[in-house]
């Protein structure tokens, strides 16, 4: 697979599931995330979808 396609399936991800929740979508990892503040800001408005 190249870089492209990865790329084309993440955006194509992120539109779909705006298109289902009618709203913004960011996907991001925790590993990926180091600035408290964004931390903090996504903590305050994130939503779990699915869990255990």
């Amino acid at each position: 697979m190249y870089y492209g396609d990865y790329a084309d399936a993440y955006f194509d991800l992120a539109d779909q599931f705006e298109n289902l929740f009618q709203r913004q979508v960011d996907l991001v990892t925790e590993k990926s995330l180091s600035n408290p503040y964004f931390i903090d800001s996504i903590n305050k408005t994130k939503t779990l979808l699915y869990g255990n």
